[in-house]
């Protein structure tokens, strides 16, 4: 292989070759049928998809050619990666001082006819052909040049669609891995914070219990707030520790009744008889139930909380139809909140309201949003300050 036979942007091309991880692979139907055309539309008894690498045109199809690869010195693809912009056409090799001597031509069956039409990515990076071959000399007309140079656009786009592929596959690897390890960090960490907190209220309590006569009203009253603040962090962890369990959970799916699991929780939270709650008959997901009643449970829980200061206050449980799609509907009619600071809804730790207005940890949005998404769901959500929020989710 000669200097002449190497385009300037090699370095890059081979890259960009190695990127699609293409090269050695196993034989596939999309590029089989493709060469198979391609030989149909030019009338020719030969047709192969070549990639060119440092030494060799290594065949990814290949259509009545022996062998899965060529030397790049003395292969006619070999030249085509020097032109992303026209096919290289010669008409009778054997008429043609460069190729005359060369095994293809001299060899037998005789090739005497060739075209290869560049394969370049988004880049203008040609990394290899796909070429027709005939052992007669003959011409091609625009038609079935123009057919060729369409052909090898979709060879290049089943490379670039795969590369994709792979690179989704990777992050979404990446992903899961990372989720894994912070779920089990944060297990680990909840768990470990648990020993000492309850150190700490069990000495509160001994202390208040000991020495009540002894502490006046300022000192009894931080002592309540050192014990008010340690349940409060023994329930944000026992959130945490609900959120990270969630993802390291088996899922178990079966047909759930919705209807009867939301009556259910109505019941044992015994609410104030200021309460009108309605829930729709029949009501039902297939789904894994002890996740499902834990997301259910704190959009029921939100609902009763934010709805705690209304006069009336209103709660629906029904059906609804949203994008052609079957919903179900959780709906209050309390304080609400303003949609323009709910993008992160679903982060933990995101609060919609202030501590000493609504108390809670932030994390059961959160919660609900991960239940969904392990059943391969959606869930959406509306609000206005003072008129109520609506949260409707399905199960895919």
């Amino acid at each position: 292989m000669t200097q002449n036979n190497l385009p300037p942007n090699e370095k890059e091309r081979l890259q960009a070759l190695r990127d699609y991880n293409v090269l050695d692979s196993l034989p596939e139907k999309a590029y089989d049928d493709i060469v198979k055309i391609a030989a149909q539309i030019t009338d020719t008894p030969a047709a192969l998809i070549s990639l060119v690498d440092e030494n060799r045109c290594w065949f990814k199809a290949q259509l009545n050619i022996e062998g899965s690869e060529a030397p790049r010195d003395t292969a006619f693809a070999s030249r085509v990666v020097l032109n992303p912009d026209e096919p290289f056409i010669v008409e009778d090799a054997a008429a043609d001082a460069r190729f005359s001597d060369t095994p293809f031509v001299t060899g037998t069956p005789s090739m005497r006819f060739y075209a290869g039409t560049p394969l370049v990515n988004e880049d203008k990076h040609v990394v290899g052909s796909l070429c027709v071959i005939d052992y007669k000399p003959r011409k091609l007309t625009p038609e079935q040049i123009a057919t060729l140079k369409t052909l090898a656009e979709q060879v290049v786009a089943q490379f670039e669609l795969k590369k994709r592929i792979k690179e989704v596959e990777y992050l979404n690897d990446r992903l899961e891995k990372s989720n894994a390890e912070m779920e089990s960090f944060s297990y680990t960490v909840s768990h470990d914070l648990k020993s000492p907190l309850r150190t700490i209220k069990g000495f509160s309590e001994i202390f208040a219990e000991d020495y009540e006569d002894k502490v006046d009203a300022e000192g009894k009253k931080i002592l309540s707030r050192i014990t008010g603040a340690v349940d409060k962090m023994g329930g944000l962890i026992e959130d945490i520790l609900a959120l990270s369990r969630l993802g390291r959970s088996e899922m178990k799916k079966e047909n759930l009744h919705i209807s009867e699991m939301t009556a259910a929780w109505f019941r044992d939270a015994d609410l104030p008889e200021k309460y009108s709650v309605k829930v729709a008959d029949g009501l039902q997901l297939h789904g894994d139930r002890g996740t499902t009643e834990a997301a259910l449970h704190n959009l029921l829980e939100n609902a009763v909380k934010y709805s705690s200061k209304e006069k009336n206050p209103q709660i629906i449980v029904e059906e609804i139809d949203f994008d052609g799609q079957k919903f179900i509907s959780v709906r209050d009619n309390g304080t609400g909140f303003d949609m323009q600071y709910a993008k992160d809804i679903f982060r933990p730790f995101k609060r919609m309201h202030l501590e000493k207005e609504f108390p809670g940890t932030g994390i059961g949005l959160s919660l609900v949003k991960k239940v969904i998404d392990r059943h391969g769901g959606e869930i959406f959500y509306e609000s206005e300050k003072g008129k109520g929020a609506h949260f409707w989710f399905r199960y895919g």
